[in-house]
């Protein structure tokens, strides 16, 4: 079973520059693609990507087994 993450975060020098929640399907919703940004109003040479996952829903035939989440690209500009 694979999910969307819960949250996305970019973190600059221990603090967070930026950050998305994500919103949990509901039951019998379909799975969709997804393009999800993170504008920053800041210049930075290097940060941090962190990716939250939540457990997988009452509602799914998963419930109680570790979820799954594959990350197609990453673009930054």
């Amino acid at each position: 079973w694979i999910f969307n993450p819960s949250k996305i975060e970019l973190v600059a020098n221990d603090q967070i520059i930026a950050s998305q929640k994500i919103e949990r399907p509901i039951a019998n919703q379909a799975a969709k693609y997804q393009f999800l940004a993170l504008p920053i109003a800041t210049s930075i040479k290097e940060a941090t990507l962190k990716i939250y996952m939540d457990a997988i829903p009452d509602w799914h035939a998963g419930k109680g087994t570790t979820p799954w989440f594959f990350i197609d690209e990453i673009i930054v500009e």
